[in-house]
């Protein structure tokens, strides 16, 4: 599958993106890159010389051990098919609630 193709459930006639769920370990790796070349190339600057390859790697270890047990800690779905399938959970219910907020007006 591609990676950039949007992931959609069809339920009869409703149709349910579930491509957010795959961004959220993109978008933490995308700060800490940019965080990580950010104060390598401030330190350059200072005079250290840091590779920032090396830095980054190790940024990206911790964060995925940080991920991994906020992720045992909280519960979380951790497959990406557990992910969709939350979001389609949050999304079903979220419908659900609005339905009966709708019966209870009427």
């Amino acid at each position: 599958m591609d990676e950039t193709a949007n992931v959609v459930l069809k339920n009869g006639d409703t149709v349910y993106d579930l491509t957010e769920a795959d961004d959220n370990f993109e978008r933490a790796k995308a700060i800490a890159t940019i965080i990580i070349v950010a104060v390598v190339n401030v330190a350059n600057v200072l005079g250290y010389a840091l590779d920032a390859e090396v830095w980054l790697k190790a940024a990206l270890r911790i964060l995925s051990a940080a991920s991994i047990l906020y992720a045992w800690w909280k519960n979380q779905n951790v497959t990406p098919e557990a992910a969709q399938a939350q979001v389609l959970l949050d999304i079903l219910k979220k419908e659900n609630k609005e339905a009966k907020h709708l019966a209870k007006a009427a």
